[in-house]
């Protein structure tokens, strides 16, 4: 089968192939072909960074986690809630198992599209003992827009969602959007954002892939969430490739990002935030991203160098852990804006 991949894509993709699986960041140019693979190595020891804590506003009990070999299941935790000098709340709280720590803290109630930080302090045993961590803990409204917020832009929405599941969400949080029953509607669709449901599969949804794709090269702004299966074909032309961890290719990669923090790595109780990865392989020497549950990016994306087109593709199950914690939907509101939004 003749590939339709010039050569100098071809050498940076073989390039790539050759990769170890836990490579540095790496952009590579020629030519005005810029791949850029953002891969986050582990953390040495003695140089962890804990992920930020997150939780909703107006909650009777915050739950969060903690790693859980730095504390036994069961010992007394010393907490301190506080916003600037003014302690919300302290006390104590068994540790519980797998590290799920819940305080009896109430947090206060905020209006729509507020996200405000405390600082949380927690300690073994009593508040002189040894500490466990401290931090940011940032605090956000169940809705990140009004009720009465109005999208900018001029480009439609259009969500793809035979599970349902997207669909509900998105109405939760006010967005508006128009429902696309079959994928060949999207054959002709220009100048728009297409959100394709959490859970689909473009194994089983026959030629869906090739349809984003050529979506994108007629400019259209593509965001795949969490699919259950298949690949994505490379395209020919495009500029800039993104491959890495969920913050760095869906939030911080060349845009400006929001003054909260979202913890998008373990934020789910379970720690299970990634239902889905993506790797990039070769199929009939065509470099593909195939979807997979086990190694594999969180995210991936591209830009169309000549239309403008984007494709975003994000593993995380945002759908599946709507109510369990904000930065499913925060971030959810933040990929629509972005890709209806940016130029």
């Amino acid at each position: 089968m003749r590939s339709n991949v010039n050569p100098i894509m071809r050498t940076s993709v073989d390039f790539l192939l050759r990769l170890p699986p836990f490579s540095p960041s790496l952009t590579f140019c020629r030519l005005g072909v810029c791949l850029s693979f953002v891969c986050i190595l582990p953390q040495a020891e003695g140089n962890t960074v804990f992920p930020v804590w997150n939780a909703f506003a107006g909650q009777e009990t915050l739950v969060i986690r903690e790693t859980k070999d730095r504390v036994p299941s069961g010992e007394s935790i010393w907490f301190r809630v506080a916003k600037g000098t003014r302690t919300m709340a302290s006390g104590s709280a068994r540790s519980g198992q797998d590290g799920r720590l819940e305080l009896p803290v109430r947090l206060p109630n905020m209006k729509p599209g507020v996200a405000l930080p405390f600082e949380v302090e927690l300690r073994a045993g009593s508040d002189k003992g040894r500490l466990l961590r401290s931090g940011t803990l940032w605090v956000f409204s169940e809705q990140p827009f009004d009720p009465e917020f109005t999208r900018a832009g001029s480009r439609a929405l259009l969500l793809y969602d035979p599970e349902g599941h997207t669909r509900d969400a998105l109405r939760s949080i006010s967005i508006a959007f128009e429902n696309i029953e079959k994928p060949g509607s999207l054959d002709a669709v220009t100048n728009s954002v297409i959100v394709v449901g959490e859970s689909v599969s473009l194994e089983s949804e026959r030629g869906l892939s090739e349809l984003l794709c050529l979506a994108v090269t007629r400019g259209n702004r593509v965001l795949l969430l969490a699919p259950r299966a298949g690949q994505l074909k490379l395209p020919s032309a495009w500029r800039i490739l993104l491959a890495g961890n969920a913050q760095d290719v869906l939030r911080t990669a060349g845009v400006k990002t929001a003054p909260y923090k979202l913890n998008l790595n373990e934020w789910p109780p379970d720690g299970r935030a990634v239902q889905m990865r993506f790797r990039l392989t070769a199929d009939h020497d065509d470099p593909v991203f195939a979807m997979t549950p086990d190694t594999g990016c969180e995210a991936i994306g591209w830009d169309d160098v000549a239309s403008g087109g984007r494709l975003r593709a994000c593993g995380l199950g945002i759908a599946a852990k709507w109510h369990e914690t904000p930065a499913a939907r925060w971030l959810l509101a933040e990929m629509v804006e972005r890709l209806a939004n940016e130029e």
